[in-house]
């Protein structure tokens, strides 16, 4: 076990959004077992915004796709850090901790692979992301709570009234339920009288403009991947409807309840709603699920069934149930 108070620490997890978010209880949870550590923060400047208010948090270090590898492994090396944790582990952080004191995750690559080639279900603990960064740290205890994402403004917002939010997007087309599907929800939910509110990044913008249409219950907020305006937008959600996306993670980091839709990928890769209010939504009868652990961009099969089996009017009434709970 480690003992890191008074020490300097830096935090390696360059991207993507949903990943990073998932290492803010470990940022928290070190404070409150090392409350005099200072913590420093590297990451890819796209992603600054994940966590650039997080209070646990000393400075951010930004790496560039343009930067020179050296250059910034002297200006680490400079600031003397008593321990570097690498939660990314690829080429470009062995590059820059090689031959300083490291801890380095260990990613359950053969057992993904297993899954996702073969059906051989060796994750079946369920163990969460949040779990395997905290294993590269010695003694770390997590605490109960889910993960952060800290705004610009901590002005309290009541949610508007019968409101929910829809994150239609994902990189990957096998991530994503679907336009037809989304639209059908949205019409489903506008009957009923809630108003929608869409999210999504720079490339989810014009479906999002699409599935809005000139219904008058629903706003498009997609931007240009401004996390922290989507942020404050979220916070009028009573509870956000998406895919296994990075989007749904910020949610949960603003304590909104989330129902997740999970297509080609399972929950035991490690990416479900981590200690927060939610539901999933998946078809278990779908064989060739996981055909990827990231997502693709078509389905191998070219059925999709693992997403067009899932009916919106299903997911209509699972939404109302899981939205009376709240």
């Amino acid at each position: 076990m480690l003992n890191l108070n008074n020490k300097k620490i830096l935090i390696i997890r360059f991207s993507s959004l949903g990943d990073i978010l998932l290492t803010t209880p470990i940022l928290r949870s070190l404070k409150k077992l090392y409350p005099t550590c200072n913590i420093d923060y590297l990451v890819k400047a796209e992603n600054k915004e994940t966590i650039l208010y997080n209070p646990y948090i000393n400075d951010i270090l930004l790496f560039n796709k343009t930067d020179n590898l050296n250059q910034l492994k002297e200006t680490i090396k400079s600031k003397n850090y008593d321990y570097i944790f690498d939660l990314h582990n690829n080429l470009r952080s062995k590059v820059l901790t090689k031959g300083l004191k490291a801890y380095c995750i260990k990613k359950p690559t053969l057992k993904k692979f297993l899954l996702v080639k073969f059906k051989i279900n060796l994750l079946k603990e369920n163990k969460s992301v949040v779990n395997i960064y905290a294993d590269a740290i010695p003694g770390l205890k997590l605490d109960k709570s889910g993960i952060d994402l800290f705004l610009d403004s901590k002005k309290l917002v009541i949610p508007d009234l019968n409101t929910v939010g829809i994150c239609p997007g994902a990189r990957h087309f096998t991530k994503r339920w679907g336009f037809d599907n989304y639209k059908e929800l949205i019409n489903l939910l506008t009957k009923e009288g809630y108003k929608v509110l869409l999210f999504g990044g720079e490339y989810d913008q014009e479906m999002c403009g699409k599935l809005a249409g000139d219904n008058t219950l629903v706003e498009n907020l997609s931007t240009c991947n401004e996390l922290i305006t989507m942020g404050n937008n979220m916070r009028r959600c009573q509870l956000i409807i998406g895919n296994d996306s990075g989007l749904m993670h910020a949610a949960t980091g603003l304590q909104i309840p989330v129902i997740v839709i999970f297509t080609s990928t399972v929950k035991e890769l490690g990416f479900a709603p981590y200690n927060a209010k939610s539901m999933i939504i998946e078809n278990n009868d779908i064989k060739c699920r996981p055909c990827s652990h990231i997502g693709r961009g078509d389905c191998p099969k070219k059925h999709f069934n693992c997403g067009n089996t899932i009916k919106p009017k299903m997911v209509f009434n699972k939404l109302q149930e899981f939205y009376n709970t709240l």
